[in-house]
């Protein structure tokens, strides 16, 4: 009664148009014969089922854009099917624009019994010559004054009088017309699909991205067509004699989606850049050693962004991510190899050249070793096919790429790096005024941009820098470990402004206390790990038992939590591990990862014979009692299915899309926004 669909299913691997290209082969096979009368089978769009990134409704608005009256639903679907759609699927990189909602407006005629049978007329011979009348003729051609013109029928009905002027059959010598034994309206037709708009039925439209396409500049075309579109949409004055003028309002929009997966990606690898540094510079109180090895993520993730291009990896959720967990190992290569070269500095030779030689030959197989041991590991990921291997190859292949690119660049870059900036002494004397006088500039800029600590910070340690290069003989020791203690809090300073782990409604004080004691906890640990690690390895080794212990407990409290104490221990109440059942109950798992994307998509299911005025009447009451919650911003509810095939939906499912008002206030890009009070 409605429509059937076929799913088909390709093995990993075959190209996508080549797929459609073989099932429209087949489907051009199929005669007249096969299928019943009617029935025309089409492929799908060129997408996916992840391809509809834009959802819209189209609303009547005042000058002052809030929501009026003025428009039915069937005139706004009509603006939709005839005008819209069509310009909007013009767009390039879309695969194709569905309706939902409003009445699809068509003529219905209503025919007497008892006429057809004092006319003696069949409902069939009826519906016959409706069909024949509706029917586009192509006939010869007549030569009038040595010009030949091309003679044809127009079947297209233009309005409901000549609907009813159609020649049913005669009645003697008289033309039996179809209004004569039938009346014609103009009605809804019956539909599978209902919008609802905060309660109030809507007309709208489901934008579906094309195959391979990058939504984010799909949805920037859509934005830029939309604008031109509301501009020419038509207006009116309303029952209340105000305007009342169409808009296409967006409800769904996925390129925020996008640009806050990358604005968190871009937040985060500023954010390890800033911890780098700061931890670095705390350890070794060494700037141009904290400098050098935060070089090497910039340039790690610059390398693979081009392998990525040039192996045909796009930049998504789970690519990106892994590149931000790659961060740490990529660090460590730096560490490790200017940590041996400071020890072979130390011997000051006369061939420094030798000693930078010695000093990464000796680390160098170390190093290779431990990246082919991450690399080799992510062999079975690699290996994966199927819905496994999509979503977790592109993670292992972009750190793939990180780590190469960091162990070649460590290997290199770096040593030559690092002999420029410890060996060319001349060139740093001369170049260090320009960098003190820029290292100011920053200090300044950051005191008015992002905060008096991190700007007083700055300042102090580039005024003790500044007065140890031109006065060195007058500069107090104890301005040195000060100086670069006040840069290791602006660091500090910096990082709880952009990070905020709190959240964004705490003081910038609490953030940087917090960040200070946690931080600083952990950089106390490990340098008292660091300065008594030869006695704790020495009292480790002297009682072996006593420290086995330790690691073999967490070890079986770590299995008791994974598989859960109800799997592992006996089921006896009266043991008394038994309150270890609610302890550790067991870690359940899950395919999918939850994402927290702004919105909410609420799904409930009525009864398979619902109707469709008691499920619209269910659906307003959902939408109004989701719209009344502060928190929500808006809510769209849909029942049944739009005009494509991409949404198989019956008319028992119901799908509200619940947008929330976001916590802070954010740019355009996903980022928060600051503000000074």
């Amino acid at each position: 009664f409605d429509f059937s669909m076929l799913y088909i299913t390709f093995d990993v691997g075959v190209d996508f148009y080549f797929a459609r290209s073989r099932l429209l082969e087949r489907l051009s096979t199929l005669s007249a014969n096969d299928l019943p009368q009617g029935v025309s089978p089409q492929l799908g769009p060129e997408a996916t089922a992840l391809g509809q990134v834009f959802w819209y409704t189209i609303d009547s608005q005042d000058s002052k854009g809030q929501t009026t009256s003025g428009w039915d639903l069937h005139e706004k679907r009509t603006l939709q099917d005839f005008y819209i759609k069509y310009a909007l699927n013009a767009v390039p990189g879309v695969a194709e624009v569905a309706s939902i909602g409003g009445f699809v407006q068509e003529y219905q005629i209503d025919i007497d019994p008892y006429k057809l049978d004092v006319y003696d007329i069949s409902l069939q011979k009826v519906v016959s010559a409706i069909r024949q009348a509706g029917r586009d003729l192509g006939a010869q051609t007549m030569e009038i004054n040595q010009i030949e013109y091309y003679v044809r029928g127009l079947g297209a009905v233009r309005n409901q009088q000549q609907l009813e002027a159609v020649v049913i059959g005669y009645d003697g010598n008289t033309a039996l017309r179809l209004k004569d034994i039938a009346q014609v309206a103009l009605g809804p037709a019956p539909r599978r699909g209902v919008l609802d708009k905060a309660g109030q039925e809507a007309v709208g439209g489901v934008i579906v991205a094309a195959y391979g396409e990058n939504p984010k500049e799909v949805i920037a075309r859509i934005h830029q067509k939309i604008h031109q579109l509301n501009a020419a949409l038509p207006q009116r004055i309303n029952a209340k004699g105000t305007q009342s003028r169409l808009q296409i309002v967006p409800f769904y929009d996925r390129s925020h989606l996008i640009q806050e997966t990358i604005g968190t990606l871009k937040h985060t690898l500023w954010t390890e850049l800033i911890i780098t540094l700061l931890v670095i510079g705390a350890m070794t109180f060494h700037l141009r050693e904290s400098i050098l090895v935060a070089l090497l993520l910039p340039v790690a993730m610059l390398v693979s962004f081009v392998a990525m291009k040039a192996y045909g990896l796009q930049a998504h959720l789970l690519s990106l991510a892994g590149i931000a967990i790659a961060i740490g190992s990529v660090v460590d290569f730096g560490i490790v190899l200017l940590d041996s070269i400071r020890r072979h500095r130390a011997k000051e030779t006369a061939h420094r050249l030798h000693l930078y030689y010695q000093a990464i030959k000796e680390v160098a197989p170390s190093l290779i070793t431990a990246a082919a041991s991450t690399l080799v590991s992510f062999l079975p990921i690699l290996l994966l096919e199927g819905t496994e291997g999509k979503l977790f190859k592109p993670l292992a292949l972009t750190k793939t790429f990180t780590l190469t690119a960091a162990l070649i660049t460590t290997l290199l870059l770096l040593p030559a790096l690092t002999h420029s900036a410890f060996s060319s002494k001349r060139l740093i004397q001369h170049l260090k005024p320009l960098m003190l006088l820029l290292l100011i500039i920053v200090g300044v800029s950051a005191l008015k941009w992002i905060g008096p600590w991190s700007g007083t910070g700055l300042l102090i340690f580039a005024l003790g820098q500044t007065w140890m290069h031109f006065k060195p003989n007058n500069y107090p020791t104890f301005l040195k470990p000060l100086t670069q203690f006040s840069l290791i809090l602006s660091l500090a300073a910096v990082l709880a402004t952009y990070w905020r782990p709190l959240g964004g409604e705490n003081t910038p004080w609490q953030e940087y206390t917090f960040v200070v004691a946690v931080i600083g906890s952990m950089l106390a640990f490990f340098y008292f790990l660091r300065r008594y690690y030869a006695n704790m390895l020495s009292w480790c080794l002297q009682n072996k038992k006593l420290f086995l212990s330790i690691p073999i407990g967490l070890l079986g409290i770590a299995v008791l939590a994974w598989v859960g104490a109800p799997t592992l221990l006996p089921k006896n109440a009266n043991n008394w591990w038994a309150g270890l059942n609610k302890v550790f109950p067991g870690l359940s798992s899950t395919f999918m990862p939850a994402l927290d994307e702004g919105s909410f998509l609420y799904m409930p299911s009525a009864l398979p014979n619902i109707g469709i005025q008691e499920g619209t009447r269910i659906l307003h009451t959902l939408d109004k009692a989701a719209a009344n919650i502060p928190e929500i911003k808006s809510v769209v509810g849909k029942l049944g299915r739009a005009e494509t095939v991409l949404d198989p939906a019956p008319l028992s499912m119901y799908e509200n899309l619940i947008q929330y008002h976001p916590e802070y206030f954010t740019d355009p890009n996903g980022r928060l926004l600051r503000f000074q009070v």
